[in-house]
C-alpha cells in the first residue's frame, strides 16, 4: 500500500530529488526526508608548507662576494612535513638545510649562499627548489636577486 502524500510535499521532495538527484534522491523514505547522519568533519592530518617569504633581493654584490640569507620554513600543518629535496639552481648558489623533517608548529631555515661569479654583472635572478610532501605544494621554488657589480678594471681599487 502507498502512503498518501499531499500535493504541495509532493513538489518539494520532487524539486529536492531534481536539484541533487543523487543525495536528495537517496534521502527519501516513503515520502519524507530521511534523517541521514553528516559524517564528522574531521579533516585528514596533513603537512603544511610555509615560507616568511619567497623573495629576497640581496641588493649590490661584488664579484666574488658571498651573501647568505635565510628563509624560514614552517610546518603550518597537523602532521610531519618532510622536505625531500632543496636545490640550488645555479652552481653559484649553494644551500644549508637546518632540519629536513618539521613536526606541526615547527620552523627551520633554509640558507641560500649566492657568490657572483666572474661572467655575472648588473641585474641576476636565482632560484632554489624546494621539494615537499605538503600535499597543496608539494614544490615551491625560492627566488633571489642581486645587482653584481661590475669587475673594476686592472689596476684599480674595488668600490
Amino acid at each position: 500500500m502507498k502512503p498518501l502524500v499531499p500535493p504541495t510535499l509532493r513538489r518539494i521532495l520532487h524539486r529536492a530529488a531534481v536539484a541533487a538527484r543523487p543525495v536528495a534522491a537517496a534521502s527519501l523514505c516513503l515520502g519524507a526526508l530521511a534523517q541521514t547522519p553528516v559524517p564528522s568533519s574531521t579533516s585528514a592530518q596533513v603537512p603544511v608548507i610555509t615560507f616568511d617569504q619567497m623573495f629576497f633581493n640581496f641588493g649590490k654584490v661584488r664579484h666574488g662576494q658571498t651573501v647568505v640569507h635565510g628563509f624560514k620554513v614552517t610546518n603550518t600543518g597537523t602532521a610531519t612535513l618532510h622536505l625531500k629535496e632543496v636545490k640550488a639552481i645555479c652552481g653559484c648558489t649553494s644551500t644549508v638545510v637546518g632540519k629536513m623533517d618539521l613536526a606541526p608548529g615547527e620552523s627551520t631555515e633554509i640558507e641560500a649562499e649566492f657568490t657572483p661569479e666572474n661572467d655575472f654583472s648588473g641585474g641576476v635572478r636565482k632560484s632554489i627548489l624546494v621539494v615537499s610532501d605538503a600535499p597543496a605544494h608539494s614544490k615551491l621554488t625560492l627566488r633571489f636577486a642581486a645587482d653584481v657589480l661590475p669587475t673594476p678594471p686592472a689596476g684599480t681599487a674595488a668600490p
